[in-house]
């Protein structure tokens, strides 16, 4: 199977090129779009809609943590 490479070009975030193939890029990359989601609502001051336990919650951006991501 031949590699699927895609770059997408965001305004305010910095461009990063996944191969769709390769799960654990496509994970990463996830992973970095919900880091610098939650990032930007703190920061924002806005809350973050989730799914939690089977049920959808609301997390003030004061509770907002936002993960680190290694890679």
């Amino acid at each position: 199977m031949e590699p699927n490479p895609t770059a997408v070009q965001l305004d305010h975030c910095q461009v990063t090129t996944v191969d769709f193939d390769d799960n654990e890029q496509v994970i990463l990359a996830m992973r970095r779009g919900v880091a610098e989601a939650m990032r930007s609502h703190k920061e924002k001051g806005q809350y973050v809609v989730a799914y939690k336990n089977g049920e959808i919650v609301i997390i003030e951006p004061e509770d907002i943590v936002v993960p680190e991501v290694a890679g």
